[in-house]
């Protein structure tokens, strides 16, 4: 059994039947966390084997959790959010392992939500209850909501996010608009970006615009025009996108949020 627990443009959380999926990389940053027992993975070509595991964007992963359900964290690696979970666990390493403190007390708040099984349990939330649960394993992970502060970034990267944040579509030809919020010419904008987010711009559209196809199926709308409301070409181009930054299929995440 699967379930979403909360989604917001920072970060999505939910309990999923992970599995072992090919190896993959995407711009997310993970943190897992098996419900289950220990589990090995590898992460930048090293292998390891933990109970939580943090990885870093961009970086070739696979995980084996077949005999046990996850706790799956999503972060924006733009977000205020994201890099507080950068900088706090990986601190520029490709993958971390919590250590046993943390472990704990993530344990004892999936013991304090759980009546009998913790899948079945944390699965049956109701809609308030997941949103608390995941607010509360955030503040496990010292996050009060302000972290790092976004005055870190370019007001021109600030703005292009802001922009694209209130966008419904992400349209094809949408560089020039951004380009014009900036005022700044394409090859400025996307290295001054890529410097200061360390992804590139065209990267990061691909991944919001997966995020605004995701926020019109929750609206009840089909895949089909669920994606071109996005800005996708087609439901096979999301399907490939997805695949391709995810490692699964878009279709098996949409089964898990239901």
């Amino acid at each position: 059994m699967t379930r979403l627990l909360a989604y917001s443009y920072d970060h999505l959380s939910c309990i999923a039947a992970y599995g072992s999926p090919e190896p993959h990389s995407h711009l997310a940053l993970h943190f897992i966390f098996s419900v289950g027992g220990d589990f090995p993975g590898t992460a930048g070509g090293k292998a390891f084997e933990g109970k939580a595991v943090f990885i870093d964007s961009d970086v070739p992963h696979t995980l084996n959790l077949e005999s046990s359900d996850a706790i799956v964290f999503l972060f924006e690696p733009v977000s205020t959010l994201g890099r507080y979970v950068k900088q706090t666990f990986l601190r520029d390493k490709e993958f971390f392992l919590p250590d046993e403190g943390l472990l704990c007390r993530i344990g004892e708040l999936v013991s304090r939500c759980s009546a009998s099984c913790p899948v079945d349990s944390l699965c049956r939330m109701s809609p308030e209850g997941a949103a608390a649960f995941d607010r509360e394993l955030l503040g496990l992970l010292g996050w009060n909501g302000t972290g790092l502060a976004d005055a870190s970034l370019d007001e021109r990267v600030l703005s292009v996010k802001a922009r694209l944040s209130e966008m419904e579509s992400i349209p094809s030809g949408i560089m020039k608009e951004l380009c014009d919020t900036a005022g700044l010419s394409q090859s400025r904008l996307s290295h001054l970006f890529s410097g200061q987010a360390g992804i590139s711009l065209h990267r990061y559209l691909a991944f919001i615009k997966i995020q605004k196809a995701f926020i019109h199926v929750r609206k009840r709308k089909s895949l089909t025009q669920a994606a071109l409301d996005a800005g996708f070409d087609s439901p096979s181009h999301l399907a490939a996108t997805f695949k391709r930054m995810f490692g699964i299929s878009f279709s098996q995440f949409l089964k898990s949020a239901e």
